[in-house]
């Protein structure tokens, strides 16, 4: 069985970044740091499914 557990702003996160066209242009180490900074300021939301949240 595999779960599938995420973090809703983790999501958000990504999706805001990709539309912004940085998932690109930025190097992937700094993309990282950039994240887990970003994602370790907001409060923690996990969903099972994107549509429950």
């Amino acid at each position: 069985m595999q779960l599938e557990i995420r973090n809703y702003y983790e999501v958000l996160l990504m999706e805001m970044l990709r539309d912004e066209g940085l998932m690109e242009e930025l190097p992937e180490e700094y993309l990282a740091d950039l994240c887990c900074v970003t994602l370790n300021q907001l409060p923690v939301r996990y969903s099972c499914h994107l549509v429950g949240t």
